[in-house]
């Protein structure tokens, strides 16, 4: 999805996967992932996120539907 802090939450999400992997419980690295996700949500602005979302959607091609 194109939208304001892709980057950061792919990096966030790489993060939490990668701690997982290597022996943290996943109940830990999804709490992590969770809280990293917040901050940048709280960064960007819940409000900014879901407008964004809303435009995403509205591309020809973005969202399946029948």
């Amino acid at each position: 999805i194109v939208m304001p802090g892709s980057s950061e939450y792919h990096t966030a999400l790489d993060q939490l996967v990668t701690a997982a992997q290597a022996g943290t419980s996943v109940a830990e690295a999804l709490a992590g992932g969770n809280t990293a996700f917040d901050a940048i949500t709280d960064r960007i602005g819940r409000e900014n996120q879901m407008a964004a979302y809303e435009n995403f959607k509205a591309l020809k091609g973005s969202y399946y539907s029948e």
